[in-house]
């Protein structure tokens, strides 16, 4: 321990173990090196009581000998030294926690053979320490070396010992032997930590496997030695997986179980119960939450402003996005990219592609790289109005700037060719995506729900089908609205057919039709029950002339009614026409 005298001298200033150095010394080494001068050249003396004046500088003071051997796998956290006098063992500690980069697990070791050599006793926090390198690579079979060697040599691990293993094995996702770290800790009356029961959480909230995180957290509360208080982090990771498989009611009563036991929310918990709401629509109920936080004295973070800057870009509230970023900045908070891609998606969507660009080139300036999303939101603005030519340079510019596409933006891609109502180059697309063997650009539901739509715009139903059966291929499951799309599309074209065959009989069986009444399934459309919300709907005459019969009945009239909704034939079937805004559809107005 310093004593008084030795803390007075480091907080003055004028011991150089207070300033920062190479190899970082404990002030508690048994001679200090220091910038003044004074008397005497051997170890201090006693000092004086606490309180007393600082004693008559030392002078003559010899220079210290060149530093012991230094350890290169620390990054120089070990370097430097003072009269010969080696670091103890918590300078290597620290070194091992601020090793970075790659193999940190192999340079721990390293600083442990150094520790060796050095002569200093390898405790269980040593090889702990070496061990979270090892599981930050996400490397459970070094972390395993590290633990047999350990208890070769006597050894005795603890709970932070297994729990980093756990760590290492939960990295790497392998979620059985994770679990039988947790049984070898129960074999050796090892009781797991609240450090422990978050790590088993978290990895299972985040593999969806729910009803083990659960068990856990259950567990967790029960136990008396895990510290089941002691923060937000399980519950938070557990509502986040139940968020992600859509149950918002069980996530909500997680977090009102949490704060039943005392537990104080985080920012990662109000940004969770952020998520919570804008999963259900609920905005404002977000915008409650992330005033509570600031409230409460929680500083928001970047992914916490990204939570609504994100909801409210994809509703095009461009105005209330531009004033939360302005308010993000008044904090002074960094933007990170999700963020400058809401702004540039918010900007897109209102049309306003220069601005949008804009921001693009403000997210280089300042460093940040743009990401795929980035490219994709600007994109966007050119793919609704089916502008692929413009999509495809884009996607030059990503590769000028380093950016590697992904699926995103060849998604996009296909969107736009689908508005330009091009579905053979969709198709192209896709089958591009298809036949890739990176990983980031396999198609998803969004690339074939795309084609399917653009292939029953079209009445391509057998096409379509073909789409639902490549998906299925893909070991993607379509959705019921494809299955609902697919069977309108269906009835729509039977319709079509039985009025292609009405218009194909010859006139005096259509008369005598007429005579008899006719029935909805062998009436033409312009005869049959029309949708709700139609005005009018379009036939033809008996001469082969178009005309428009009112749909609450009447003669038709050769005029194009100029206002209302009209129901026109096509070769693909029934579509309808907004006369007001000049706006057609294949599905009714009703829906």
């Amino acid at each position: 321990r310093m004593s008084a005298w030795l803390r007075q001298g480091c907080v003055a200033g004028r011991c150089r173990l207070a300033q920062p150095v190479a190899r970082p010394l404990l002030c508690g080494a048994s001679r200090c090196q220091s910038d003044v001068t004074g008397a005497g050249d051997g170890p201090f003396q006693t000092p004086p009581p606490p309180g007393t004046p600082n004693p008559r500088p030392l002078s003559g003071l010899p220079k210290p000998p060149p530093p012991p051997p230094t350890s290169s796998a620390a990054g120089g956290a070990l370097e430097g030294g003072g009269f010969g006098s080696r670091p103890a063992a918590a300078a290597y500690h620290t070194a091992m926690r601020r090793i970075m980069g790659k193999d940190r697990g192999r340079q721990a070791e390293q600083i442990l053979r150094q520790m060796e050599e050095d002569g200093i006793e390898l405790t269980s926090q040593s090889y702990n320490h070496a061990m979270k390198a090892f599981a930050q690579d996400g490397d459970p079979a070094g972390a395993e070396a590290l633990l047999a060697k350990m208890e070769e040599r006597g050894v005795v691990p603890n709970v932070f010992t297994f729990s980093t293993l756990l760590q290492a094995y939960a990295k790497a996702g392998d979620v059985a032997a994770a679990k039988g770290v947790l049984d070898r800790m129960r074999q050796r009356d090892i009781a797991p930590n609240f450090v422990t029961y978050t790590i088993l959480i978290d990895m299972c909230a985040r593999g969806g496997d729910i009803p083990s995180a659960e068990a856990f957290l259950e567990d967790m509360e029960r136990s008396e030695t895990s510290d089941a208080g002691r923060g937000p982090a399980p519950y938070n990771a557990l509502m986040h997986a139940h968020i992600k498989a859509g149950n918002l009611d069980v996530a909500e009563s997680i977090w009102k179980r949490a704060q039943d036991r005392g537990v104080a929310p985080d920012v990662v918990s109000y940004t969770t119960l952020m998520q919570m709401r804008i999963a259900g629509g609920d905005i404002q109920g977000a915008e409650r939450h992330f005033e509570e936080g600031i409230s409460s004295g929680v500083r928001p973070t970047a992914a916490t402003f990204n939570v609504l800057l994100h909801a409210y870009a994809k509703h095009g509230q461009l105005a209330k996005v531009t004033a939360l970023w302005d308010r993000m900045e008044t904090m002074r908070i960094v933007p990170t990219a999700p963020g400058y891609n809401a702004l540039v998606q918010a900007y897109a969507k209102s049309g306003q592609v220069v601005q949008a660009e804009e921001i693009v080139q403000r997210m280089r300036r300042v460093g940040c790289m743009p990401t795929p999303h980035t490219f994709a939101a600007y994109m966007d603005a050119f793919a609704q109005v089916g502008n692929a030519k413009r999509c495809l340079q884009i996607v030059e510019d990503m590769k000028a700037a380093g950016v590697k596409a992904n699926s995103v933006i060849y998604n996009t891609i296909m969107k736009a060719h689908t508005f330009a109502g091009d579905a053979e180059s969709a198709e192209e697309v896709l089958r591009f995506m298809e036949a890739s063997e990176d990983p980031e650009l396999r198609p998803d539901h969004y690339s074939y729900n795309t084609l399917f739509f653009a292939r029953l715009r079209g009445n391509f139903i057998e096409k379509a089908e073909e789409v639902m059966e490549r998906m299925r291929g893909a070991g993607l499951e379509p959705d019921p609205l494809l299955h609902r799309a697919l069977d309108e599309a269906r009835s729509r074209v039977s319709r079509h057919q039985q009025a292609q065959q009405f218009q194909q009989q010859p006139q005096q069986e259509r008369g005598a039709q007429d005579a008899r009444g006719q029935s909805p399934a062998t009436a033409s459309p312009a005869a049959a029950k029309v949708p709700p919300g139609v005005d009018w709907v379009q036939v033809a005459t008996a001469d082969g002339s178009q005309a428009f019969r009112p749909a609450a009945g009447g003669q038709p009239t050769p005029a194009t009614p100029t206002s209302g909704v009209i129901q026109m034939m096509s070769e693909h079937g029934p579509y309808y026409w907004d006369v007001a805004t000049n706006a057609t559809s294949w599905d009714p107005p009703a829906r």
